[in-house]
């Protein structure tokens, strides 16, 4: 065997690397919109990447604005159904999700101003205490009482 062979099989992983798909759980009709998305920018990469008013540009971007439209439209539904879920059927640990989900750093997630009934909470931490003690009233601890 040669060197090159060696270094070759040194050098060169043996196992194929799998990709990890989607980070976020996609429902068919978004995979069905990621496939349609891919296809036309593979169209309109293959044509040189024509820009402005080129239909194969146009038909990127559009399929692009519906993937993103539908994720969001998903997003939107799954929060609904959350605050759903903790609505019809209040416990700990669906109510520990939602303040974790309330105190992460990603600025989409930032709550600017919360206000039930006469209190006001502006901070991360007052938004905290002050869901706390309004799930502590709204528990079923208190309403069995």
């Amino acid at each position: 065997m040669g060197i090159l062979h060696k270094a070759t099989k040194l050098a060169v992983p043996s196992r194929i690397i799998k990709l990890n798909g989607p980070k976020r759980k996609a429902s068919p009709d978004v995979k069905r919109l990621i496939g349609i998305s891919k296809n036309k920018h593979r169209l309109w990469n293959d044509a040189g990447r024509p820009r402005d008013d080129h239909p194969l540009f146009k038909d990127k971007k559009e399929a692009k604005r519906n993937l993103r439209k539908q994720q969001r439209k998903e997003t939107a539904l799954e929060k609904e159904q959350f605050i759903q879920k903790l609505e019809e059927n209040p416990n700990d640990q669906i109510f520990h999700q939602l303040i974790r989900r309330n105190r992460s750093e990603t600025s989409k997630s930032d709550t600017d101003f919360l206000k039930m009934g006469e209190e006001e909470a502006i901070s991360k931490k007052e938004q905290c205490e002050l869901l706390a003690k309004y799930f502590e009233d709204f528990g079923p601890t208190k309403r069995q009482r």
